[in-house]
């Protein structure tokens, strides 16, 4: 989900609301598993005022910022399948689905499981299930992925629960849907199935897994908190999150990359996935795990439209039966126009097919220029601060190279070159 912080109306911060009040008929609010001590403070996403607590002022004066050149990570050749892990919310942004059928459609990549977080983890496993069903009707001899609902609560945010409608339209009904927003469904569930099996599968491969988080890490958190034995094990996080860079001082003239090139630390504004688990994604950050940082920065930057979309549209109308699609084309041209009746668009911001990208291509196969330091989330709605370091574990995008082929590629992936693939 995308963030753009212009002309946001400010609200007064709401204290002390009870546990399951709604700001409105889609948000509720759903008891974090932590202690978080900013639960009842109720605002409204994209209203929340940069804070930052003594503790972490002191942790940034200890990681004096240094000048570093920007990265672009070289082609390495491929030479074993890369192991990932996807972590997902899939079911009410579109960009999910649109991950899955590119990440199924890359050669050299080996899917070890899809895993589900957020509110209604149930529900997106079935509707990512639906979507494998699809593909390995058209594909029979592929190995079987698995796909683990995880953590329905936060480990601590004081966010409320996004639900937007179309989760799991329309392949469920809103019965379905209705369901799994039952206060006691959402807080009863298994919480650590997803973290668990992240857990076996890192230690199932030691230094070879990498983590692509596509929504809320939750999942991630929990498997780093309860097992940090892991930590050195994981290959690589790459995340779907951090917002754009702000002018906190109202510097005129602000140009961020210039800050950051010059040694300077910038704030980053609180995204979606980042700021639907406050705590988690500190566990993710302060683990100090190599991390591609996928932001929003960069994520904007692209809009898929035109053939792609044409092509995915196509297929969901030769859906004869929409609640069981035939073809994996189909069941995400399917979820792609319930997405966009609810946006009125015709297009999309691939923030999350970017993200699976970045952990397979390097070279000038990746579109994005990192900045490498650290990032220091802060626990108070999830603004962070970038220190740019030449020693640092988290590589931030914070440019997109000129003149490269991501849009094309994914275009190509998705629909194919080959005659049988016309629309």
């Amino acid at each position: 989900m995308g963030n753009n912080h212009k002309n946001i109306k400010k609200i007064k911060y709401k204290e002390d609301i009870s546990d399951n009040s709604k700001i409105n008929n889609r948000d509720i609010y759903i008891t974090p598993l932590t202690d978080y001590k900013y639960f009842n403070r109720r605002v409204f996403y994209y209203s929340e005022k940069y804070e930052i607590s003594e503790s972490e002022k002191k942790r940034i004066s200890e990681l004096i910022p240094e000048k570093i050149n920007l990265t672009e990570f070289p082609y390495t050749e491929k030479k074993e399948k890369i192991k990932i892990i996807i972590d997902t919310d899939l079911g009410t942004d579109w960009d999910d689905a649109m991950a899955i059928i590119y990440a199924l459609n890359i050669s050299n990549l080996e899917i070890l499981g899809i895993t589900t977080n957020y509110g209604i983890p149930k529900l997106r496993a079935k509707v990512v299930q639906k979507i494998l069903d699809a593909y390995y009707i058209q594909h029979p001899d592929k190995k079987r992925i698995p796909v683990i609902s995880g953590a329905s609560r936060p480990m601590g945010t004081h966010r409320e629960l996004f639900i937007f409608g179309n989760e799991g339209k329309p392949f469920y009904d809103n019965k379905e849907l209705n369901k799994n927003l039952e206060n006691n469904f959402i807080m009863n569930q298994e919480q650590e199935n997803a973290s668990n099996f992240i857990v076996e599968q890192i230690k199932k491969y030691p230094n070879e897994v990498k983590i692509v988080s596509i929504g809320i890490p939750t999942n991630i958190g929990l498997a780093l908190k309860n097992n940090k034995e892991i930590i050195p094990l994981i290959n690589e996080i790459i995340i779907m999150g951090c917002g754009s860079i702000f002018n906190i001082n109202n510097i005129e003239d602000y140009e961020p990359v210039k800050e950051i090139l010059e040694g300077k630390n910038v704030v980053l504004y609180p995204n979606h996935n980042i700021s639907g688990d406050t705590i988690a994604s500190k566990f993710l950050f302060d683990s100090n795990i190599k991390t591609k940082i996928v932001s929003h920065s960069v994520s904007s930057q692209f809009w898929s439209e035109g053939p792609v979309i044409d092509f995915l549209r196509e297929n969901a109308k030769n859906e004869k039966d929409i609640k069981n699609p035939k073809t994996i084309e189909g069941a995400v041209g399917l979820l792609m126009e319930e997405w966009f009746k609810r946006r009125h668009q015709n297009g999309q911001c691939p923030h999350d097919p970017l993200t699976i990208n970045e952990a397979i291509f390097d070279g000038d196969d990746s579109p994005i220029i990192y900045a490498r330091g650290y990032i220091i989330l802060h626990e108070w709605a999830a603004f962070s601060t970038f220190i740019p370091r030449n020693d640092g574990p988290h590589y931030l995008g914070i440019k997109v190279k000129n003149n490269n082929n991501f849009l094309k590629k994914l275009e190509n992936t998705i629909i194919g070159n080959t005659s049988d693939k016309k629309i």
